[in-house]
């Protein structure tokens, strides 16, 4: 099967670059072009901080930059959201809990309020509490247990 690598994917914040490949050549490419690209309109890729993450790979060939190796991380964090190595979204759940408990806690004064209806204050829990605890969700691979901690977030 012939995949196109002539395109770089998810290029989403010119200081905060994630390359998504299933094929180690075709990351290798990938990287090459950015590099290329980069360089052609005076940008530097800094080897030091580029970091790359293997899920379920049978090469162990590093992923170079110039000739040189870049570090293997086992997490990282991407735009507030938390990827692991084993793919599971525990460490990121915890994470979105504490920091939607952290948010629901800051508008304490509008949930005492007497002056803001509950269906306001519904809608603003739904738009900035459930936002912030489900940032990044789509990388999580959920079990009954997480489904629980989230079901008891909302009943609290």
């Amino acid at each position: 099967m012939e995949v196109n690598t002539s395109k770089l994917d998810d290029l989403d914040f010119a200081d905060d670059v994630v390359l998504i490949s299933s094929i180690k050549q075709h990351i290798q490419n990938k990287t090459t072009r950015m590099n290329n690209e980069a360089r052609r309109v005076a940008l530097k890729i800094k080897k030091e901080k580029t970091k790359v993450m293997r899920l379920n790979a049978k090469s162990q060939e590093r992923i170079t930059v110039d000739g040189q190796g870049i570090g293997e991380v086992e997490t990282f964090n991407y735009q507030g959201a938390t990827t692991c190595k084993e793919g599971g979204g525990m460490k990121d759940l915890k994470n979105r809990l504490a920091k939607a408990r952290g948010t629901f806690v800051k508008l304490k004064r509008i949930w005492s309020s007497k002056n803001i209806s509950k269906t306001t204050k519904l809608k603003l829990f739904k738009t900035v509490v459930v936002t912030v605890l489900l940032h990044g969700c789509e990388t999580w691979k959920m079990n009954k247990g997480d489904d629980k901690r989230i079901d008891v977030f909302h009943s609290k």
